[in-house]
């Protein structure tokens, strides 16, 4: 197919079958032009050179204001106790009269399986309740039936919305 055919029918990718000037056989972006496996090539690198110096900038720059991190922290001790102790609130209201050592037991595997697959893929994972404990439209309950072990990513995304709220829609987001 041609790009100028690609663009017409509105496709984001064409494929020509010819190779690259670096010689791959790969899909081609239609507004550019470039081929797909050399944009990856160019990422993989371009991350590569960079990774190590966004985790020292970011060190520097905790090393050269850490006064002012400590002292918001000091100055809003009280806010943040309070988010807390409101949030521990939520969870108490939310857990059912029916609450018992099966539901227990599976908290603490949850929390256990963050932490494995966190070691496995070097990612932050999180335990979240498909359905919020406060939502706009539902609140759920904080018990076995309505927890599920997710990408920290993912579950600061979904925030306090009813998305993923069946066990594994998550991954449709991966």
């Amino acid at each position: 197919m041609k790009r100028a055919e690609a663009k017409s029918l509105g496709h984001r990718r064409y494929f020509t079958g010819k190779p690259c000037k670096r010689g791959h056989v790969a899909d081609r972006n239609t507004s550019t032009g470039n081929c797909t496996a050399c944009l990856a090539e160019d990422n993989a690198r371009h991350y590569a050179e960079n990774a190590v110096t966004e985790r020292e900038r970011s060190a520097r720059h905790y090393r050269e204001n850490g006064d002012y991190f400590r002292s918001y922290y000091a100055h809003r001790k009280e806010d943040f106790r309070a988010r807390d102790q409101a949030r521990r609130s939520r969870r108490l209201n939310a857990t059912p009269p029916w609450y018992g050592e099966l539901d227990d037991f599976v908290m603490r595997e949850a929390a256990d399986l963050c932490r494995l697959r966190e070691l496995a893929t070097g990612l932050a994972w999180q335990v979240d309740h498909m359905v919020p404990l406060q939502a706009k439209l539902a609140c759920g309950l904080h018990c076995a039936a309505n927890i599920q072990v997710m990408p920290a990513r993912l579950n600061k995304a979904k925030n306090n919305r009813l998305v993923m709220c069946e066990p594994f829609d998550w991954m449709k987001y991966v």
